[in-house]
């Protein structure tokens, strides 16, 4: 299983000294929860077998689990293949998009809502520290998949979000950043991205949180 971190940076006594010297928070997470849902049957939306089986989980189901024990081998991998499928759409979502850069689909998914339920706090402590409400923080996330991520903010009340479907790297070498007090990413982890990235960010003088492999602290 493998597993991933949030990377969160701020000045370290709220801007006084040198942006250069950012304090690191570190939270460790599995990746499946960000491309999986972990949600309520109350809901009516999908949950995930590994959700419902694990105690651990949100969407664990103590009665479904014992059903599942007594299942025999047959029915089991008929509830594994509908699962397989509904988690294959899942994926699927926003694949349709036409995206202004190259997109490998593979290294390409949405992140969950419960994760960014997770880093509330921190782009609250940033929008207290830059002086502006939690509606007027400007958060930038500089890779887009499907815009979901803005939405998911919005609904925890950071409204001003710019998330577009445009080349980063582009917008970078034309000097097109849009202004912004907070860099929010989950980011593809694949080819020379991870690398571009935490060039951008260390050069930003900006916080920032970012969801990246956990290999990255080996580096």
């Amino acid at each position: 299983r493998e597993t991933v971190q949030y990377a969160l940076a701020f000045d370290e006594d709220g801007g006084t000294r040198d942006p250069a010297a950012p304090l690191y928070w570190t939270r460790l997470m599995h990746l499946e929860h960000t491309i999986q849902p972990v949600v309520s049957a109350v809901s009516g939306r999908y949950v995930p077998l590994a959700d419902r089986l694990n105690p651990s989980r949100k969407g664990f189901d103590s009665g479904f689990k014992r059903r599942y024990d007594l299942m025999g081998r047959k029915a089991r991998r008929k509830l594994v293949a509908e699962d397989e499928r509904q988690l294959e759409q899942l994926r699927q979502r926003g694949s349709g998009i036409v995206h202004a850069f190259a997109a490998n689909q593979a290294d390409h998914c949405e992140t969950s809502k419960e994760s960014y339920k997770d880093i509330a706090p921190f782009l609250r402590l940033v929008a207290a520290r830059a002086g502006v409400s939690d509606v007027n923080v400007r958060v930038y996330d500089p890779y887009y998949c499907a815009g979901g991520m803005k939405s998911h903010l919005a609904a925890l009340g950071f409204e001003n979000v710019y998330n577009k479907n445009e080349d980063f790297y582009r917008t970078l070498q034309e000097g097109q950043i849009p202004d912004h007090d907070v860099v929010v990413t989950n980011p593809p982890f694949g080819e020379d991205h991870m690398r571009k990235l935490l060039q951008f960010v260390a050069a930003n003088n900006k916080p920032y949180c970012m969801l990246l492999p956990e290999y990255i602290t080996r580096k």
